[in-house]
């Protein structure tokens, strides 16, 4: 029976774990942008849009592979041999379905695209399900175990190997399916580091053995996945179904170049801030002020690059992608709003989890979905940018309307979370039409790219560093820095939790 350590080592395997998970983090990071950059520069618009029009469809299958029984799983408080063995098979047959139904439908995607080369990339793909539910399970059980080091080693080995494969593919003059052997064998590597990892075998399925409540709980994650993957794919759709794979190519680089650190930033804040505000139980005052603080402490540096990004985005594109995707620039714009706005709203979303409110989340995920579908339909009418814009207001709006679901089934005071956004969004603005106006004042002076963005990131970060002056900015500076400190003494509250001491306060 697979069951929690004892405190003591808990506490030591955490802190060992947020050093490592880390580390690991920034050097996934770089390998993902450099995987961009590289790649970009021998590969066209029109190679990734091909592949991305077949994983915005059959990327969902993932979610409905893994049925949500990861994070059930995981957080099973004990977990028996005999359970493990069957969340094996219903992963794995899970994962047999679908890279049947892929192959099968495969000649559906091509014809709603329009693009008959689409039938042998979703061929291809296919057995990627069928590897990643073979894995599920020994992932889980590397997390159950706190192996947090075998699991930065695999995900890393899993970036580098198959990034080298796809170079020397595209170098070859593979085209699109540089890409495809590159998501392919990160799949089969990643299938059997974990087998290695782990060292244990699954035994036959055992009857007498329930995980009915598994399943049931899986099916939650997958409903709040599923919104979210709709939200986040349906604009890959349209772009791929109306403008075509080139621009398509453009978008979902311009995404990757925002999202991907974005989403690397995020992670040690949720992994700080989660816990910290569930310790605050029923004190709504304590929670929402840790709330507000976490808020700022994320969305000031984050609003700060994307107004820099937003500003000079047709240099930001020369430098990380080349000459050939000059048709990115007004998309990366709007991207980088988008990037921006959805942060703001990230730390509304840890209160509805650290609250456990299961309603709240599933109210705000349909209406965040229909009002993206809603503001993409509108946008498509200005082409690819209109549909990168449309994202963006869907992300502005989606922060009142989590507010507002969270005062309504939370009963909390939600005021300071939306002030300190409307400040930071105000200060955003301002900065980036500084930024602008020093750009065109020095546009004879400065004419290449790289000095352009320097350019503009300091007029930026001039202005976000003047608004010390007035008492709300230079109160939330210092909630910034409390933040920060609180992060690099992670592992030590991690230890006082765990041997009963109070708990940390944001």
């Amino acid at each position: 029976m697979t069951s929690a350590p004892a405190p003591q080592e808990l506490a030591r395997k955490a802190v060992r774990g947020v050093a490592v998970t880390s580390l690991a983090q920034v050097m996934r990071l770089l390998i993902q942008i450099a995987s961009v950059v590289i790649l970009a520069r021998l590969l066209t618009p029109r190679d990734y849009g091909l592949v991305a029009m077949v994983l915005a469809i059959v990327g969902v299958a993932e979610l409905l592979r893994d049925m949500g029984l990861s994070p059930a799983a995981i957080r099973a408080p004990t977990l028996s041999r005999q359970e493990r063995d069957n969340l094996f098979w219903l992963n794995t047959a899970a994962g047999a379905c679908l890279t049947a139904l892929v192959v099968i439908a495969a000649p559906l995607i091509a014809q709603v695209y329009g693009r008959p080369e689409l039938t042998a990339i979703a061929w291809a793909l296919a057995p990627s399900f069928f590897l990643s539910g073979l894995a599920t399970q020994y992932r889980v059980d590397l997390t159950r175990r706190l192996r947090f080091g075998a699991l930065a080693a695999i995900d890393l080995a899993c970036a580098v190997v198959p990034l080298t494969i796809g170079i020397v593919a595209a170098a070859l003059g593979a085209h699109y399916w540089a890409l495809v052997a590159q998501q392919l064998s990160s799949g089969v590597l990643a299938c059997a580091l974990l087998l290695a990892s782990c060292r244990w075998l699954p035994r036959a399925y055992h009857r007498g053995t329930p995980v009915g409540h598994f399943v049931r709980l899986g099916m939650s994650f997958v409903f709040g996945g599923l919104m979210s993957y709709v939200t986040r794919n349906a604009d890959n759709v349209l772009v791929g179904h109306q403008f075509g794979a080139a621009s398509l190519g453009a978008y979902t680089r311009s995404v990757q170049l925002v999202r991907t650190p974005l989403a690397q930033l995020q992670a040690p804040f949720g992994t700080v801030a989660l816990p910290v505000l569930a310790s605050a139980g029923e004190d709504d005052e304590r929670l929402m002020s840790g709330a507000r603080r976490a808020q700022v402490a994320l969305v000031y540096p984050v609003l700060l690059g994307v107004t820099v990004i937003a500003v000079t985005a047709g240099a930001f594109v020369d430098i990380a992608l080349g000459d050939s995707w000059a048709a990115a620039a007004p998309i990366m714009a709007w991207v980088a709003v988008s990037g921006g706005a959805a942060c703001l709203t990230m730390p509304v979303l840890w209160v509805f989890a650290a609250r456990g409110l299961g309603r709240a989340i599933m109210s705000y995920n349909a209406i965040a979905t229909v009002v993206a579908l809603s503001a993409m339909a509108i946008g498509i009418r200005w082409g690819v940018p209109g549909v990168a814009a449309g994202v963006a207001v869907a992300q502005l709006i989606a922060l009142p309307v989590a507010l507002w679901i969270l005062r309504v089934e939370g009963r909390l005071a939600v005021g300071p979370l939306g002030f300190s956004a409307a400040r930071v969004l105000a200060l955003s603005l301002v900065a980036g039409v500084l930024a602008d106006l020093v750009l065109r004042l020095a546009a004879d002076a400065v004419t290449s790219a790289v000095p352009q963005v320097l350019l503009a990131g300091a007029a930026a970060s001039a202005a976000f560093a003047a608004a010390a002056g007035l008492s709300a900015y230079r109160r939330d500076y210092q909630d910034i820095w409390s933040m920060l400190r609180l992060i690099r003494r992670r592992a030590e509250h991690t230890s006082a939790d765990q041997s009963g001491s109070a708990d940390p306060v944001l």
